[in-house]
């Protein structure tokens, strides 16, 4: 109800996420995954890079995959006012809107770079064998991609309560009990109820790109 309690889990999160941006990188350049590179025997063969050696369409049409991605990631007006209305104000009483623009500028810019090097790191280790979940493709024996993947974990741990925020407050208004959210047992019943769907879903679910 406070997104205050976020604030040690957020700096986790982000953490772990800039970790596998080294990370990747580091892969893409060292070679370790490409033929002859000591984990590319050590990936099942789909897994393996693979890039195209003839010219191919205009167009790929998985660019609106890519589109949709973009927009997920770049998702959180839902959550602007909450973010704004809790943010603290400057000492001398003046408006916060200054420091709230900062606070949007510094954080889409480090989702943008973040977002970015990934991207990049990823295809231009895999190429088309690129997973929906890129660290799908590497090896298992890889000691750098163990620790990418707890960093990961760690982020989507940490970022899903405020994804989730604007699902409850959205289906909650959907059903006409936004004047009701606030009663503690509206509040846990549907946070309980919505987990266990979206819960149900991701263990069936399995390719990121078909979610996204």
């Amino acid at each position: 109800r406070n997104l205050s309690s976020l604030a040690i889990g957020s700096v986790i999160g982000t953490a772990g996420t800039v970790y596998t941006a080294l990370f990747m990188s580091l892969r893409a350049l060292d070679g370790s995954y490409a033929a002859g590179g000591k984990y590319h025997t050590q990936i099942a063969k789909n897994l393996q890079p693979r890039f195209a050696t003839a010219a191919g369409p205009v167009m790929n049409l998985n660019v609106f995959v890519l589109v949709s991605m973009l927009a997920t990631a770049f998702l959180a007006h839902y959550n602007a006012p909450k973010f704004f209305k809790e943010l603290a104000g400057p000492k001398d009483g003046g408006s916060k809107l200054p420091r709230f623009n900062q606070v949007v500028v510094g954080a889409f810019g480090l989702a943008a770079l973040l977002c970015g090097s990934i991207m990049a790191a990823g295809f231009t280790t895999f190429g088309a064998a690129s997973q929906g979940f890129i660290l799908n493709n590497y090896a298992t024996a890889d000691g750098l991609a163990f620790v990418a993947r707890l960093g990961i974990s760690a982020s989507i741990i940490f970022s899903f309560p405020l994804n989730f925020v604007g699902l409850r407050e959205g289906t909650l208004d959907l059903l006409n009990l936004r004047a009701k959210a606030a009663r503690d047992d509206v509040h846990r019943i549907s946070t309980a109820a919505l987990l266990a769907v979206v819960t149900s879903v991701s263990l069936v679910l399995k390719d990121l790109g078909l979610v996204v």
